[in-house]
């Protein structure tokens, strides 16, 4: 069985995390020939454009040699550019999988007129299965865009892998980590307009800022608060630079407006880390108030700074976050349940 997975393979972020996850994978790869398509690559308007058609003309001189086409899905210009690989696969009667990751899915759906609309449900209807990162999405796109072959493949990680990460929180309790992309909509720039209101009861907090994106802009807002001995930024960080960073902080903070499932979050819980996120996609599936972290509304900046106040004095259990976040991805999101899970789907459709 030969799997081509078609997405943004070669661009950093969360889904290429998902999709190099796969291709790794021995239980998945012991019966699955898997290879990855990069369906555009990353950069300015023109160079995404000229890329994605490139590799269209391309990808329709090779699709004969692979028995299913996994293609992953964000909102946006991914989900048009990806229609058009759906729309010539099934015309070619080949098997086709969607996978949504887009967390500002409702955003862009809402900002459609009806002919658009009906457009991306024509052809979003075309898969053979439509893949979704939790229940609450599940929900959503079979009651929003009416789709009826939804099925959820919750996002999964190689726990043991981040071991390393892990560390005495309560030692490192003042010392927090975003991990993400460096813009509004991860809530990052909230991220300092609460720290800085932390720092007035709490003077030893730190956090480190790791990520691609507004970093100049990101270091100048912290400069204009006076905040360059409390946040550090650190611009993108590879694997080992990520595990080398968990190992030293308590808590990752995630205040994010759009999410559909943040890998980030697993990793964190997997190395031991309390959780500060928004109330967005699937994050209260895998956040329990109190029990792995803290919830707040995007946007909220003083129940951030409360929470990472709460967390950062002592007055909560951070031992027994620390201990129930590896708990609970050991037992709902590791790497095994979730690729027996696809082989099942791959092979049902062979």
């Amino acid at each position: 069985m030969k799997v081509l997975m078609i997405g943004p393979t070669k661009t950093k972020g969360g889904v290429a995390t998902v999709i190099n996850g796969y291709l790794e994978d021995e239980v998945l790869n012991k019966d699955v020939e898997m290879e990855a398509y990069a369906y555009y690559l990353d950069g300015n308007l023109l160079l995404r454009l000229l890329s994605s058609l490139w590799a269209f003309f391309k990808f329709m001189f090779i699709y004969k040699r692979y028995d299913i086409f996994h293609l992953h899905m964000a909102a946006y210009g991914s989900t048009f550019r990806m229609i058009f690989y759906i729309r010539f696969l099934k015309r070619k009667k080949q098997r086709v999988i969607v996978h949504s990751h887009g967390g500002k899915y409702p955003v862009f759906w809402d900002a459609l007129n009806e002919k658009k609309k009906a457009y991306v449900v024509k052809h979003l209807r075309k898969a053979d299965v439509f893949l979704v990162l939790s229940e609450s999405w599940k929900v959503y796109f079979e009651q929003t865009l009416l789709l009826k072959n939804v099925t959820v493949l919750k996002n999964a990680i190689d726990v043991q892998a981040y071991k390393t990460g892990r560390c005495d929180v309560k030692r490192y309790k003042n010392v927090i980590l975003f991990l993400g992309v460096v813009n509004k909509d991860k809530g990052v720039y909230d991220l300092m307009d609460a720290i800085a209101l932390v720092k007035k009861d709490n003077p030893l907090i730190q956090c480190y800022v790791a990520g691609f994106g507004e970093i100049e802009k990101a270091k100048k807002r912290i400069q204009d608060k006076g905040l360059e001995t409390t946040i550090k930024v650190l611009g993108f960080v590879n694997q080992k630079e990520k595990q080398s960073l968990l190992a030293k902080v308590s808590t990752l903070v995630l205040p994010s407006y759009f999410e559909a499932l943040p890998m980030v979050i697993l990793e964190a819980m997997a190395a031991g880390k309390a959780i500060v996120a928004t109330r967005v996609g699937a994050i209260p599936e895998v956040v329990q108030e109190r029990e792995n972290g803290l919830l707040i509304e995007p946007g909220d900046v003083k129940a951030l700074a409360e929470s990472i106040r709460l967390l950062s004095q002592g007055e909560m259990d951070i031992n027994k976050i620390s201990q129930n976040n590896i708990d609970k991805v050991n037992r709902a999101y590791s790497n095994t349940a979730n690729r027996l899970y696809l082989k099942k789907i791959y092979e049902r459709l062979i």
